[in-house]
């Protein structure tokens, strides 16, 4: 479809028709000119169910007008309004931006005079568009139209692309965001395609708006394991401590994205993690075992020690191994875990720093501890950086002397039959005593010491004593 015009110097040159007028005639003829019926049919039968009465008092069309008798190029006057989906909000450089809305409104009428929610041609129809007619109908898709668009084939795939790269810049955050809070695969597989990152992109939640990063508040999403896969793809920097802490948001801390996943207790998420690619387990001492022990889930505990990654064993961030974190840590009173960790043949029971803190014992896990045979009750623990020693029982009387609410942990090692009561300790002054002779010496030795812990103290000591002498 081109005419020919003169020109001064008398020759002809072609001149090709505008956008408009190639759009018209592709409706009225058929895309490609060859006047197809079918087409032509296909869009006056759009424009006749869309057309209202104009001011001029014009007919009303209906399906028995025939096509060829519609003008295509007319808008209705009062164009019907699109259904709206729930816009999302995005927090970028403190910038608000909208998703796309409806997925009626497919194009404006500034495409050659079209009306405002003309549907979208076919994928054949529009392969045979030239192609600034071709951007000037993506660059007015919603979301999912692109991606449908963007698999029909590389024609289509590269127009989309380009049009995405040039006109939602600003709005790749927002796309994001419907992407994964609507657990879109295709859509997140279309964003990895155009190398959307989602990094520093945040959303607001909670009446007061507050700011969590996009990737933080996906782990506490319900997805599957693909659909997290699908979602590290978007994210550039995967490795080390890469999202804040939320135990200490007020020191910056950060932590791992694997620790994130067990605190969030998403194990979907975890199992995508320590099986994607380009993720790197954490060092030993981030804690990720003490992490899954205090979410409480045993699952998850066990599944990241069956992948053989993980020592069970290992120190933590402040240095403690699962177990004593378990032993020390007083609220958490979930025996699941803790009897699974002691279940275990690779585990190493002996821990005498436990008898030497000060800190409360969990009871309950306490008097399992000492109850299995694998444990020492009667090991040798230095007192200070002096060459002297104390029993797990002398120090839990010295611990209950100081803190009567320790009275518990030295109940039960006094309850326990492998505890040697009449063990002898080498103090700081070079003379050996048994418990009692310890209780005795700092009872001597300091005064305001509470009188109903010394006079029980005394009394479990003494049963005890007169048990193994009767043996």
């Amino acid at each position: 479809m081109l005419s020919l015009r003169g020109n001064r110097g008398g020759s002809l040159r072609p001149v090709y028709p505008g956008l408009g007028e190639r759009l018209h005639v592709m409706r009225q003829q058929g895309l490609g000119g060859r006047g197809s019926k079918v087409v032509a049919r296909t869009w006056g039968r759009v424009r006749a169910l869309g057309a209202r009465q104009d001011a001029a008092g014009q007919a009303e069309l209906g399906d028995r007008l025939d096509p060829h008798e519609v003008d295509p190029l007319r808008a209705p006057a009062q164009p019907q309004e699109s259904e709206q989906l729930p816009a999302l909000t995005l927090s970028q450089e403190g910038e608000q931006l909208l998703a796309p809305a409806s997925p009626q409104a497919i194009y404006a009428n500034e495409i050659g005079g079209g009306a405002p929610h003309d549907p979208l041609p076919s994928n054949l129809e529009l392969q045979q568009l030239p192609y600034d007619a071709l951007e000037q109908i993506i660059l007015r898709c919603d979301l999912d139209t692109l991606v449908n668009l963007s698999k029909t084939n590389r024609q289509l795939h590269e127009a989309v692309s380009n049009v995405f790269k040039q006109n939602w810049k600003d709005k790749k955050g927002s796309a994001a965001i419907q992407a994964i809070t609507q657990n879109k695969s295709e859509l997140l597989q279309f964003l990895s395609s155009q190398n959307v990152r989602i990094d520093e992109v945040y959303v607001k939640i909670g009446a007061e708006n507050r700011s969590k990063p996009l990737l933080a508040y996906a782990l506490e999403l319900n997805l599957d394991i693909e659909k997290f896969k699908l979602i590290f793809d978007l994210v550039d920097k995967m490795n080390g401590k890469i999202l804040p802490n939320p135990k200490y948001p007020w020191k910056g801390y950060e932590q791992y994205l694997l620790e994130a996943a067990v605190r969030a207790n998403n194990i979907n998420a975890v199992i995508a993690l320590l099986n994607y690619e380009r993720y790197e387990i954490p060092p030993e001492h981030a804690g990720i075992l003490q992490a899954a022990a205090e979410v409480k889930n045993l699952d998850m505990f066990r599944y990241l020690l069956d992948s053989g990654r993980f020592d069970i064993n290992s120190g933590g961030s402040n240095g403690w191994t699962v177990l004593r974190n378990e032993l020390l840590n007083r609220g958490n009173a979930d025996n699941a875990i803790f009897q699974y960790i002691i279940s275990r043949n690779d585990i190493e029971m002996n821990d005498a720093y436990v008898f030497a803190n000060r800190s409360l014992k969990n009871p309950e896990k306490f008097r399992l501890w000492i109850a299995d045979p694998r444990v020492d009750v009667n090991i040798e623990i230095p007192i200070g950086n002096e060459n002297g020693f104390g029993t797990p029982l002398s120090f839990s009387i010295l611990h209950a002397l100081e803190s009567p609410i320790s009275l518990p942990t030295f109940d039960l090692l006094v309850a326990e039959p492998r505890v040697d009561v009449l063990k002898t300790s080498l103090w700081l002054d070079g003379t050996r005593r048994t418990p009692e002779q310890v209780l005795d010496y700092y009872v001597q030795r300091y005064e305001n010491l509470n009188d109903d812990v010394v006079s029980h103290i005394r009394q479990k000591l003494h049963d005890r004593v007169e048990a193994a002498d009767a043996l």
